[in-house]
């Protein structure tokens, strides 16, 4: 095409068709590319959505084991002829119900449960999705197509954009047919000169003008850039080799700084991991034996609340920890919003709780005050909003010596339909001066009253104010030195469910377990003797077979001699940790029986990843929530539990109705251990023994319960002689 006997003309005419042939080629290409990419990416996104939806409604049929039904969702598939099969997964990852576009045929095969996503494979496309359930993932579907419609309207593209390439071939033909002549002369002569220059490398020649036109200034010009080059080709010379020595001390200073920054990262991440351990395994016992305490029907009713009031604190610092672990997201643009089912009533009921004591102790009047009746459920972060309350509230009271605070909330829809939660912090404080309210929401940094009353740290309306924004609202403030001053936010809510109310209603207070039935045996293993301690009383006051273990080598050997059923497995332990224990169990044939919940003070996700990675069925977080817990056990261990307020069954064990009497022949070490423990005065000890009796026959340890927990000792000694 490019041949040396080829005129100039025809040459520069074939360098136009080519140059417009390919570069038309490329975009064809790349618009039937995008074209391809578009409409595979809208099928998954299609797919995505159809997942979700038939995910959502099979939830009922899932929960129920419903296969008939689940099939009967799927069928729905039969409007979509591009879904060649579709399968949803039972919680163990098996095949619950299927569907397959011709039945008979062999066109699809369900695959194994794969994770959430979509892939390309074979000319299908694939796309898995986790359905879950109150936030617990009870299953997955998947949903497989074919690519027939795709392709089809890929064809019909490429129809058309092969029809627009030879009309503007045809025309560049044309134009370039006419056109060319104009300058294919003078532009042959100048680049006559340029070849010779090229390939001479001699920047010292010179083109011949011979002319005066524009052609004759553009041969100065050439001439004036060859001089230009032969300078400049020196200097770039030297400059080369100065950058390429710049460029090896630079290499050197950002390898360090990645180093160092990527040691920092790890350092950060290490700290709070450790700081969330240690913070929260003392946590955990302060809210277990609180949860415990209340299961105790003789305290009144005032020490019943007082319990209440120390337990929602301590959930509230358990998120302050939560929060103090968030707080390292917001330097990354990290922090997320994270929307739940709360009810707002409960919410400023706590909140009251917890300020109206300290308005008290200061003479000033606190008031929560509720406008019109909007919906008590709302969806919304209710940490967040928790804690930007809490942080006004208390600034409040911090600032005010007399008069009154005052919490003033409405649910409103605005003028667009969607409803917005109004909170207002009023206060009869110090105030704020007017110069300082362009800083006030900076972090660390404190107004003149607040430097006056040396208290706070300058971070919680900095926190308060990221927390509203990141939710969609913003705060403002109005002040006035002397007077006091009035916080204001708004921030969009999504309406609950108001049956959620009625069903919270309806949690009980778990007693104890079925009469007549052998008691599930439970190994509680953590290297902390408190939160042993209350996970042992609660579950062995409930009828459960409890031992104990404080590190992971004693959890297998108990393990190995007693087969539990149940282990709550701490995590991090002296001498071998809970993850090893759990690999190790697992390991074993006969691990397989036991249900394993770890328990875990940490807040990283890797970490609990690597958890369940290990064998784990399931875990906690420390600290525990008694609820939640009972309810993992009677989940994994297929448990029914007797409720507060419940009739006593016809057939309820008769041993509950006797005296309290003699105990029954223990054997003889036991006995022994029993008489040493009531003679040292080791109440851990004698509670120990007397589970252990519990195995054999619960009249008995009943019988010796009593006697310890009234610490008769003498009667316990002299009932223990009985049993030599």
């Amino acid at each position: 095409m490019f041949q040396g006997n080829l005129s100039i003309r025809q040459k520069l005419r074939n360098i136009i068709m080519s140059t417009v042939c390919a570069a038309l080629i490329l975009a064809c290409a790349a618009v039937l590319g995008s074209n391809l990419a578009a409409l595979l990416s809208s099928m998954r996104n299609d797919l995505g959505v159809l997942a979700e939806i038939f995910g959502s409604n099979s939830t009922a049929a899932l929960a129920f084991g419903d296969q008939k039904a689940a099939e009967e969702v799927l069928s729905a598939l039969k409007a979509k002829g591009h879904i060649v099969g579709a399968c949803i997964y039972s919680p163990d990852g098996k095949p619950f119900a299927t569907y397959r576009r011709a039945p008979e045929s062999r066109e699809f095969t369900v695959p194994p449960l794969g994770s959430d996503g979509s892939r390309l494979e074979g000319g299908r496309v694939t796309v898995f999705r986790r359905i879950s359930l109150r936030r617990k993932i009870i299953g997955a579907i998947c949903l497989e197509s074919d690519l027939g419609e795709i392709l089809s309207r890929f064809r019909d593209s490429a129809a058309i954009v092969l029809v627009i390439l030879l009309a503007a071939l045809l025309l560049a033909l044309g134009l370039s047919s006419r056109l060319q002549r104009i300058i294919t002369e003078p532009i042959a002569n100048i680049a006559e000169t340029a070849r010779t220059v090229s390939l001479g490398k001699n920047y010292a020649a010179r083109a011949v003008k011979t002319t005066d036109d524009e052609l004759g200034q553009l041969t100065v010009t050439f001439n004036e850039m060859l001089s230009e080059i032969e300078r400049r080709d020196a200097e770039l010379m030297e400059h080369r080799d100065r950058l390429e020595q710049e460029i090896a001390a630079r290499t050197v200073e950002l390898v360090e700084s990645r180093d160092k920054a990527e040691a920092a990262s790890r350092a950060k991440s290490a700290f709070l991991a450790n700081m969330s351990h240690e913070i929260r395994t003392p946590m955990n016992a302060i809210l277990g034996y609180s949860q415990l305490m209340m299961r105790d029907p003789a305290p009144s009713a005032d020490v019943k609340k007082n319990l209440k009031i120390i337990n929602r604190s301590g959930e509230h610092l358990l998120a302050l920890i939560n929060d103090v672990l968030d707080m390292s997201k917001i330097e990354a643009g990290g922090m997320r919003v994270h929307p739940v089912e709360f009810d707002l009533g409960s919410l400023l009921e706590d909140l009251a709780g917890m300020f109206r004591l300290r308005a008290a102790g200061k003479n000033l009047k606190f008031d929560v005050l509720v406008d019109g009746e909007g919906p008590r459920r709302l969806v919304a972060d209710e940490g967040k909003l928790r804690q930007a309350l809490i942080n006004l509230l208390g600034n409040a009271i911090k600032f005010t010596e007399r008069g009154r605070i005052q919490l003033r909330v409405s649910v409103e829809r605005r003028d667009g339909g969607g409803l917005w939660l109004s909170c207002a912090v009023e206060d009869t404080g110090v105030g704020i001066a007017q110069k300082e309210m362009g800083t006030l929401f900076l972090p660390f940094v404190q107004t003149q009253s607040g430097i006056n009353f040396q208290a706070g740290t300058g971070l919680g309306l900095a926190i308060s104010s990221e927390f509203i924004r990141l939710m969609g609202g913003r705060i403002t403030v109005t002040s006035e030195p002397g007077k006091g001053s009035a916080f204001r936010f708004a921030v969009p809510v999504e309406p609950g469910d108001p049956a959620a109310a009625t069903r919270e209603a309806l949690h009980r207070t778990v007693i104890g377990l079925p009469a007549g039935k052998p008691a599930p045996r439970v190994l509680i293993v953590d290297d902390e003797r408190n939160n042993r301690d209350w996970l042992n009383q609660l579950l062995a006051a409930l009828g459960f077979a409890v031992r104990e273990a404080e590190n992971g080598i004693a959890a297998l050997r108990t393990w190995e001699a007693w087969r539990p059923q149940l282990i709550l497995m701490d995590v991090r332990m002296p001498l071998m940790d809970g993850m090893e224990a759990t690999r190790r169990i697992r390991e074993d044939p006969r691990g397989g029986k036991t249900v394993i919940i770890a328990l875990t003070a940490s807040a990283m996700e890797e970490d609990r990843l690597a958890i369940m990675q290990c064998g784990a069925d399931d875990f906690l977080s420390k600290p525990c929530r008694q609820r939640e817990l009972l309810a993992k056990i009677q989940t994994h261990l297929d448990l029914a539990y007797r409720y507060e307020g419940d009739e006593t069954p016809a057939n309820t064990d008769p041993l509950d109705a006797e005296p309290v009497g003699p105990p029954e022949q223990l054997p003889a070490e036991l006995a022994g251990a029993l008489r040493e423990a009531v003679r040292d005065g080791d109440k851990y000890r004698l509670d120990e023994l007397i589970r252990e009796v519990a195995e054999q026959s619960a009249r008995s340890a009943r019988a010796l319960q009593e006697l310890a927990d009234n610490y008769e000792y003498d009667a316990l000694t002299s009932l223990l002689e009985t049993n030599r």
